[in-house]
Order: C-alpha cells, then structure tokens, then sequence
C-alpha cells in the first residue's frame, strides 16, 4: 500500500498542474455567456432590431431556474455542474496522494471514468432550451413580428472541453496507477482471469439465463429509445386572438438533430451535427459491446479490446443523462418560460394570455411526457444494470468476499486433452525403391 506521489513525484507535480488548469477553465466557463435570450423584432421582411435581452452564466441560469419555481431543476443541475467538476477534481488528487489499496485505487479509478458523464446536465439542459423555447409574437397592429430565441454561448463550448478534459485526467490516473503495478482491472485495460483463456464466450461459462438477459436487453432497447418520441412542447403563439398553437414531438434523436439545426442560420453549423452522429454511435457502441463481451467466443486479445472499448463507449454515452434533462425540463417548462417571457413581453399581453390559457401567468410553453419515455428510461435502466452485472462477474475474485457471493461464478475455462494416445497400428513400409529417371 502507497501513494502514486511516492513512486512519481515529476508526475505528481503534472498532474496536480493539470487538475489546477482544468478547475481553471471551469471557473471561466461558469462565469462566461452560457446561454442567451435573443430577441428580434422585424418589419416585413426587414430586421429592425436584434438584442440580447438575457446573458446567463452557470450560476445566474440556476438562480433564475429557482426563482421561477424550477427548484428540481437548479438543485440537479446546480449538484452535477455547480460543484460537481470540483468535487471531481478534489477526488483525482485524493486518489492519487492517498495511500490507498490498490485494489482500492483501481475501483476508484474506475468509478472516475464512469461519472465524467454526469458533468453534461447543464449544457444538455441548455441544448433542450434552444429546442423548446422558440416563441413567435406577430404584432399585426404594427405590421411585424417578434421572435424570441435562446442561444449556446462559448461558457457551454467551455465547459464541454473542461469536462472532456475532467475524463482525460481520470484516463491519465488509471494508467499512472497501472504503472505501478496495482490491480489492473479491464476499466484501465487490464486482463482479470475471466478474460484469458480459449475461445469460450462468458455466457457458456456463466451458465445463467438472467445474465443472458441482462447482457441482451439493452441492445434490443436501443433503437426504440433514441427514435420514439419522448416529449411534446406546446407553444400559444402570441397573437390578436391569442388562440394559435404549436404542437411538436420530439425524441431523443430529433432533439439533437433539431439543436444542430438551430445554431446559426437554417441548417446550423457543419460541426454541431456530429453531436447527433457522436449520440447514436456511442448509445450503439455501449448496448452492442456488452453484449459482444458476454456472447461472443473471443479470443484473449479481442476479449481485452472489447472489454476497454466497452468501458469507454459506456462512459462517454450520455443517453441516461438526457432522459434525466428532458424529465426535468419538460415538467418545469411552464415556470421557465414564464421566467423569460414576463420580461419581454408587454404587462397587458401577459394578462391576456394568463386568461386564455391553462398553464398560468405568462407561460407560454407546456412539456408534456409521451410513451417514448418509457423505452427511453428502460434502456439508461438496463444499460447501467448491464455493464455493472458483467463486470462484476469478470471482476468477482477482486470484489468483497460478501460481495462476490451473491455473484455467478464463471466456470474455469475447458482445457482440451486428447483422450486416447494416439498410436500407429500397422508398420508403414514402402513397396518400390524410388529412384531418379534422370539427373
């Protein structure tokens, strides 16, 4: 038992570098334009005027997400993205100075790189916002129009970079403590016993039908829960008769999607609709590499690969993290639309609106849950439940002996013998003498 620091104090002083420069950039990233509330006034088809009403930051958007009653939302996101990196951070220079275990250290090394994740509620909450809050205000008495939009700023582009950065050094923690000869276990690339041996998939070993579906549901839940729609957002158009509505019905992919269209203009910047790419292919990765670790007959090379890329398609997807935005968002939506809209809109418009429609004061925006959700929320479900149940059946001999026991065993691997001696029973001799016909 030791500390990470005793055996590399040139490295130590590195790392602790990098967790400052990291804690920098979140710092400046909470306190840049997160996201910003703009209003455009037109004339026909002239724009007359273009402002930025709003300018938040991380702590100025959980304080008006409280004050305008959406307490559910600020608490998580505030947790998560407030003081979530921090504590994050605290912990990878705790784990790295501490003498621990190594054991220890390689479990904690390994829950590290699985919460890295949780750092992206707020900008996920923000990507929800410019999708749901797209509220048109026609002035037919003036002959013009209103929009109100809300746009991602560069605190939001920041703080995705310093949480990648955040994952990058749970990364660089795992390997210093594989250096030195700790535990190595398959989160840091490491070949626990269950990963050696022949061509034997871990469901033949295992012998348990729960775990086959266990490590087979998440890949049939996958497609239902990124295409179905989850969530509608209905608008109440500002206008003379107060009585035009907006229906639209998004999923989990058509969110995204609709985020990348958003940004600037009508098709939205080239780079933003990889998001959409990066979401699908990770949720595919996470659900199809658990099931090919626990089903397929890989050899020891391709079982480890499979076994590191699992961990890491498994920490960067955030499908999990968007169900949670979207639940809170969509049942919070009122009050934040409210929030933004009071201060814009005219104080005899928001009375008229208040007594024609159902969601109260100025709110112009409802959430509603649609079936999509369901699938949605079973698949984050059975995806967690999937990688923690087959890891901890690879991992069983390194977990606590009361642990392991309400575990499944793998069985040893078979060890092929020939079962009889192999013996000749006749002579071989050779009938004719072979010669050469010529030279």
């Amino acid at each position: 038992m030791g500390s990470l620091r005793a055996r590399a104090p040139t490295e130590t002083m590195l790392f602790l570098a990098a967790i400052t420069v990291v804690g920098s950039l979140f710092a400046w990233a909470q306190q840049s334009t997160g996201t910003w509330v703009r209003l455009t006034l037109a004339a026909g088809a002239t724009q007359a005027v273009r402002a930025n009403v709003y300018t938040l930051t991380t702590y100025s958007t959980l304080h008006a997400f409280w004050s305008s009653g959406a307490k559910a939302v600020a608490f998580v996101s505030g947790v998560a993205t407030g003081a979530g990196p921090y504590a994050l951070l605290a912990a990878h220079a705790l784990v790295w100075l501490l003498p621990l275990r190594p054991v220890t250290r390689s479990w904690s090394c390994a829950c590290l790189v699985q919460v890295a994740r949780l750092q992206h509620v707020l900008t996920f909450a923000a990507l929800l916002l410019v999708v749901a809050l797209k509220v048109d205000v026609p002035l037919a008495d003036l002959g013009a129009s209103a929009k109100v939009r809300v746009l991602v700023g560069w605190g939001c582009y920041g703080f995705e970079i310093a949480a990648a950065a955040s994952y990058g050094l749970a990364l660089w923690l795992a390997a210093a403590h594989a250096r030195a000869g700790g535990a190595r276990i398959a989160a840091i690339g490491g070949a626990p016993a269950a990963l050696l041996g022949p061509r034997v998939s871990l469901s033949k070993r295992c012998g348990r039908r729960v775990m086959d579906a266990v490590a087979a549901l998440p890949l049939m839940l996958v497609g239902p829960a990124v295409a179905a729609p989850c969530v509608r957002f209905t608008m109440q158009e500002l206008g003379a008769a107060f009585v035009s509505k907006r229906r639209r019905n998004f999923s989990a992919l058509s969110i995204v999607l609709r985020f990348a269209g958003s940004t600037r203009g009508r098709g939205g910047p080239v780079w933003t609709g990889w998001l959409a790419l990066l979401l699908i292919i990770l949720e595919a990765a996470a659900a199809s590499l658990v099931a090919m670790l626990w089903w397929l007959p890989l050899g020891e090379a391709a079982r480890r690969r499979v076994a590191v890329a699992c961990v890491h398609a498994h920490a960067l997807a955030s499908l999990d993290v968007i169900a949670v935005v979207i639940g809170q968002i969509a049942s919070n939506i009122p009050e934040i639309s409210s929030w933004i809209i009071a201060a814009i809109i005219p104080d005899d418009v928001c009375d008229a609106v208040e007594k024609r429609t159902k969601y109260g004061g100025c709110a112009v925006v409802a959430g509603q849950f649609l079936w999509g959700l369901a699938p949605l929320v079973a698949y984050a479900v059975c995806r967690n439940v999937a990688f923690l149940a087959v890891f901890a059946v690879v991992h069983r001999d390194e977990l606590p002996t009361r642990v392991a026991r309400r575990l499944p065993a793998l069985a040893e691997p078979p060890v092929l013998t020939p079962d009889e001696d192999l013996t000749l029973d006749e002579d071989l001799t050779l009938d004719e003498d072979l010669t050469l016909d010529e030279d």
